[in-house]
């Protein structure tokens, strides 16, 4: 039997909303709040002012966020929507609303490397120094991903230079570990504080050095008031220990002409130059060919710069005394005055003679007790210093033994057995008599250095 033919009406296909609107008795659809909110931040997405006059107009929640906690202004600022910004904040919306994962429309922007939306909110009314869940403001930002010219807007307005995150990285911290030197000399330039240490105790000076940028390094060298002797926490090592760890010749001698010390110590109570001693001990302990830097240089600079202090300090100056070193100035008035006694002498001065020979016999006490101390750092330093050759030295001792086992395998490989009949035991001595050779063989080109050559030529023979 044949099914009737059915008229589909136009409306089969038609929304919820297209029904409502069928009913005379309904004079205004009455549109979900939620369903504006979405509609709201998709305009604001594509820019499209019309649409968000007209959302905002229908009752949009102008501070709404979507999946992601973005307010309307944050997705206008991230993509570059200066009308719709503009529009936004003149409606009511906060230019320093905090939204759901802690960021304003201006670190939005910053993001977004939008310089002129950047601009554009600081003169609406945005704070540049509203920090995030970690510490960040907007400058930091913009040094981190390396925003110029974002950097430039913000140091402009007044952005605070020295505000450090959760870690304690300011922005001129950010850039010398991002590299860049255009952001680095802005930074500078404006007059951010280049002392300021983060949580490991690192300036952005110590960071460059360890880093071995040297471009890096005379950037921050041309700072004011920049102090070029602060310790790490952990080893109490300068930026001149970190450059004399790392052979830098180039950076050590930037940093000895900008005055760094070179007679600080560390935790370990090592300098610089005794820190490049060992690490060129240890380099020529090394077994196998290494291509690392030359500390031979970075040494001889080094005591050309003692050698230079030397006749300024004051143990050049005076006797020393325990170690603790001190002038004749320093003495009491007694010592200074070399002019014979006069016959008189009246009551206040023979007071003021009493009194500067008990000072004097303080100072006696005190020099006795630096004495101990100095001894006490002096066995301190002494037993660093043998623990640094023991683990210097001990990679040698081992090779050794590895070079002497290897001795006992070879001889004992080469003892010619000939009997009478080829047996079995015989082709497999001389299998593994080839394959140690052969083994031998492929780590020769190793063998290089000089204090191994002789002995590894000896196996070979």
């Amino acid at each position: 039997m044949r099914k009737p033919h059915v008229r589909k009406h136009a409306l089969e296909s038609a929304t919820p909303l297209d029904w409502i609107s069928l009913y005379s008795h309904i004079s205004q659809v009455q549109v979900p709040r939620n369903e504006l909110n979405k509609k709201l931040i998709a305009a604001s997405n594509s820019g499209d002012v019309v649409r968000v006059t007209s959302l905002l107009n229908s009752g949009a929640d102008i501070q709404t966020e979507d999946e992601l906690s973005w307010t309307p202004l944050d997705c206008a600022s991230i993509h570059g929507h200066l009308q719709v910004i503009r529009l936004l904040i003149s409606r009511g919306s906060d230019p320093n609303y905090v939204n759901g994962v802690g960021f304003t429309a201006l670190m939005s922007a910053t993001i977004g490397g939008k310089t002129d939306v950047v601009t554009d909110l600081i003169a609406l009314g945005a704070d540049a120094d509203i920090e995030n869940p970690y510490g960040e403001s907007a400058l930091i930002l913009a040094a981190r991903y390396g925003l110029r010219d974002i950097v430039v807007e913000l140091v402009k307005a007044g952005a605070n230079l020295e505000l450090q995150n959760k870690n304690g990285d300011t922005a001129v911290i950010k850039a010398t570990i991002g590299y860049e030197p255009d952001i680095l000399r802005e930074l500078v330039r404006a007059g951010s504080d280049l002392n300021l240490q983060n949580q490991e105790g690192l300036t952005p000076l110590m960071i460059a050095v360890r880093s071995e940028r040297t471009d890096i390094t005379n950037i921050l060298l041309e700072g004011k008031h920049i102090n070029l002797d602060i310790q790490e926490n952990r080893t109490g090592w300068s930026a001149l220990h970190f450059s004399a760890e790392r052979g830098n010749s180039a950076t050590t001698e930037a940093l000895l002409k900008a005055g760094a010390n070179a007679q600080l110590k560390d935790n370990g109570g090592l300098t610089a130059l005794e820190i490049a001693e060992v690490k060129a001990a240890e380099k020529e302990s090394y077994l196998f060919i290494c291509n690392g830097p030359d500390y031979t240089s970075l040494i001889s600079l080094l005591k050309e710069n003692i050698a230079k202090e030397s006749p300024t300090l004051p143990s050049q100056q005076g006797s020393s005394v325990g170690g603790s070193f001190s002038t004749q100035q320093d003495r009491s008035p007694v010592h200074q005055d070399t002019s014979p006694t006069p016959p008189h002498m009246e009551p206040t001065t023979l007071s003021k003679t009493v009194e500067d020979t008990e000072t004097e016999e303080k100072e006696s006490d005190q020099g006795t007790t630096d004495t101990q101390q100095d001894i006490d750092a002096a066995h301190r330093r002494g037993r660093t210093q043998e623990a640094l050759r023991n683990l210097v030295t001990r990679p040698v001792q081992i090779a050794k033994q590895i070079f002497n086992d290897l001795d006992k395998r070879l001889k004992s490989v080469d003892k010619k057995d000939q009997p009478e009949v080829i047996g079995q035991g015989s082709l497999d001595k001389e299998k593994r008599k080839t394959k140690t050779r052969e083994s031998l063989l492929t780590i020769r080109p190793l063998m290089t250095h000089r204090k191994f050559h002789n002995l590894f030529s000896d196996f070979m023979q």
